[in-house]
């Protein structure tokens, strides 16, 4: 666009010196929206957050278990048994056999130190046997050998001394009258043993 003054020159037209481009207009106080990268922050920081928290939570509540059992476990009374009176411990064993009576293996176990063995089962028409063997290191703090059997039947099982001894090695073996079906042994010793259980065929 041109226009003429006066003296009849031609005059390029000029913008206002007060206007500004439309691109820096800009409305006065106008909030600026929040970026995407500082609202992913912000909830990794959130998601980070709970994810600490489950996993102590977690971590607490198996400690909190742990401990419940470790005490109920250490606390936990022993299997009770019936009390069996010294005539009655004699009066399970039995005289030894007739020459020419036959026994057979049924179970042998060995061990070092304080054991208890697996359940077996006997014939309770026939009398049977415990034979044993034991042998304590040089240096041992303690020389013992206790061989226990237990009697299972109705209610709680019966304990009865087979041997006690307090030698440093020895053997020995003893005749038992049936008592029960099923039955455990328990040793106490601080040495290396070996007990085999027969029963007459």
């Amino acid at each position: 666009m041109r226009y003429r003054d006066s003296d009849e020159l031609c005059l390029p037209a000029r913008a206002p010196e007060h206007a500004a481009p439309v691109r820096f207009l800009r409305r006065r106080n106008s909030p600026r929206r929040p970026r995407v990268a500082s609202r992913i922050r912000r909830l990794s920081r959130q998601v980070l957050h709970f994810f600490i928290m489950a996993i102590a939570w977690a971590t607490g509540l198996g400690l909190v278990t742990g401990s419940i059992v470790l005490i109920a476990t250490a606390t936990a009374p022993e299997q009770a048994v019936a009390p069996v009176s010294g005539r009655a411990q004699q009066n399970s064993l039995a005289q030894p056999p007739h020459p020419g009576v036959s026994y057979r293996t049924l179970a042998v176990f060995s061990g070092h130190g304080d054991g208890r063995t697996r359940k077996f089962t006997v014939n309770a028409r026939l009398q049977w046997q415990l034979r044993w063997t034991y042998r304590c290191a040089p240096r041992a703090d303690a020389a013992q050998f206790t061989l226990l059997r237990a009697d299972l039947g109705p209610g709680h099982p019966t304990i009865r001394r087979t041997t006690e001894d307090f030698a440093r090695s020895g053997r020995g073996s003893a005749f038992l009258r049936a008592t029960g079906h099923r039955h455990y042994l328990r040793v106490i010793s601080a040495c290396s043993w070996r007990v085999q259980v027969l029963q007459e065929i």
